[in-house]
């Protein structure tokens, strides 16, 4: 079994080209806005836990992509990485090609836009839909039930983040807040801290010189 195909789908956007060139913009852009300030499943709202959506989000797709024939869902983690951030930061200002709009807005006005010019619908639909999952499980599911239902795994947090203080195994995740309260913000204090654990480096968001 060769297991790097459960990833080279994701990583593959075609050749050089106009269309190449906006997916990799989208890509780093909101990768990096979104890994900042990430929903907190469990590590504070780190790299973990921005990480660990991914993850979940690849593994959603691959299975949707195996019954319904999707070859390369790339442009499907694009938009919902971009989801994802809209749904957390739904005031904020964004443009597109001059329109300026709230970033709740984007993801259908992209879509509307790849409507207009031709490019296939499926991928940035797809992505869209399992971005609004995640969001469901995270923001909608713990107030009606009262409990996380996404929870970053500690090797997760172990590999990409230091390690949660003696005595615990992890920071709590975040509850959902109402929208005018940030949405699900991670509690001040809540975020781990660096200099501990792991010597991985301090790293960088994506896109960050």
């Amino acid at each position: 079994f060769e297991l790097w195909r459960l990833v080279t789908p994701f990583i593959f956007f075609g050749g050089f080209s106009f269309s190449w060139l906006i997916d990799m913009y989208l890509l780093v852009s909101y990768s990096r806005n979104y890994e900042v300030s990430p929903y907190n499943t469990g590590a504070g709202g780190t790299t973990a836990d921005y990480a660990w959506m991914l993850i979940l989000g690849m593994t959603i797709m691959l299975i949707i992509s195996t019954f319904m024939g999707f070859l390369v869902p790339s442009k499907a983690l694009i938009f919902m990485v971009l989801y994802v951030w809209t749904r957390r930061n739904p005031q904020n200002p964004v443009s597109i090609y001059g329109v300026q709009l709230k970033a709740v807005h984007l993801p259908w006005a992209l879509l509307g836009l790849n409507l207009v010019i031709g490019n296939p619908l499926a991928m940035p639909i797809l992505g869209i839909i399992v971005g609004h999952m995640y969001y469901f499980a995270i923001e909608v599911l713990p107030l009606q039930y009262g409990t996380q239902f996404i929870q970053t795994p500690n090797f997760i947090m172990n590999m990409l983040d230091d390690p949660p203080p003696p005595g615990g195994t992890a920071y709590p995740a975040a509850p959902p807040q109402r929208r005018d309260q940030g949405g699900g913000a991670a509690p001040a204090g809540g975020a781990y801290q660096r200099g501990r654990g792991h010597n991985w480096g301090t790293g960088r968001p994506l896109g960050v010189q």
